[in-house]
């Protein structure tokens, strides 16, 4: 066992955290579009003025590419650096973000797929990266759990701390 390894063993969970901030920070962020989707989705049918069955569905779209890129990356995603998977989701979940703005029903679907193929890649490749940035097998794990858990936590709570700003900026200002 080498000195590296025996000190990431002995890291506790803010240790380990403070090593992996921006990668939890990301994972976070990558939750917020559908959660203010699924959230605001009455709102966001209303100003759209179209139907509810409609723009409810489009929520399932997303899930449906999530699925469809995360069968088709995933055996991929060791050939790509993970930083860069990482970074190029984060990107596509912003511009995901700016084409639902717009407001037309395309644009939505375009932003459901958006946001679920983007996600599908960034959970795994942040996972792995937290679990990278240690030597330790056990350290390494849970890392990625802290990963997994932040995501948990951030669909838990972005819904309260959502609805605060919500009322002052509307579904569109958060």
């Amino acid at each position: 066992m080498n000195q590296a390894s025996t000190t990431d063993a002995s890291l506790n969970d803010a240790a380990i955290a403070t090593r992996i901030w921006p990668l939890l920070g990301a994972c976070a962020l990558g939750l917020v579009p559908f959660t203010i989707y699924s959230n605001f989705l009455v709102d966001i049918t209303r100003n759209s003025g179209h139907d509810a069955t409609l723009m409810g569905s489009l929520r399932g779209v997303g899930g449906v590419a999530a699925l469809l890129v995360g069968l088709t990356c995933a055996p991929l995603l060791d050939r790509v650096p993970r930083r860069s998977a990482v970074i190029w989701s984060l990107l596509l979940l912003a511009a995901a973000c700016v084409v639902g703005l717009v407001g037309p029903v395309w644009a939505w679907a375009l932003f459901c797929l958006l946001v679920g193929a983007a996600t599908s890649v960034l959970n795994p490749a942040a996972s792995a990266m937290a679990a990278d940035r240690f030597d330790d097998e056990s350290t390494s794990g849970r890392a990625a759990t802290q990963v997994s858990a932040v995501m948990t936590l951030t669909a838990v709570l972005s819904a309260p701390l959502l609805a605060g700003p919500a009322v002052w900026w509307g579904w569109r200002g958060v």
